[in-house]
């Protein structure tokens, strides 16, 4: 996993997100966010979410703040909790090289141990 990981990053960051194929961007980059949310949570859970959101900086005009809310329901009738995914920069680095050149403000990853849902606004 960790081989993949930095795989992905290298990619990213030596010929930029542009340089890959935007299905291979899309479907991969949501896969990998989903996989490294993983490694922090328990073998058994029901839901999990990753929520980023965009909010302008108060300390530099023009330029903007990414929060990354990481939260899991541990079974069906469960509330959801806050968690700390083993990383919890790189789920949300890959929603940004996800929506690159976009105009954004929220994006959600909801997922389980056998799919993964994709939204943004």
């Amino acid at each position: 996993m960790l081989n993949t990981l930095n795989r992905v990053e290298n990619t990213i960051n030596t010929r930029g997100i542009g340089a890959l194929p935007h299905e291979y961007c899309h479907d991969k980059l949501i896969q990998w966010a989903a996989e490294s949310m993983a490694e922090g949570l328990p073998d058994k859970f029901f839901q999990a979410r990753l929520l980023c959101a965009k909010f302008p900086d108060m300390t530099e005009p023009g330029s903007t703040v990414l929060c990354a809310y990481h939260d899991v329901k541990l079974t069906p009738h469960s509330d959801y909790e806050d968690f700390n995914p083993a990383d919890d920069a790189y789920p949300a680095r890959c929603i940004e090289a996800l929506l690159e050149g976009k105009e954004w403000v929220e994006a959600l990853v909801v997922f389980d141990r056998e799919s993964v849902s994709f939204e943004w606004r």
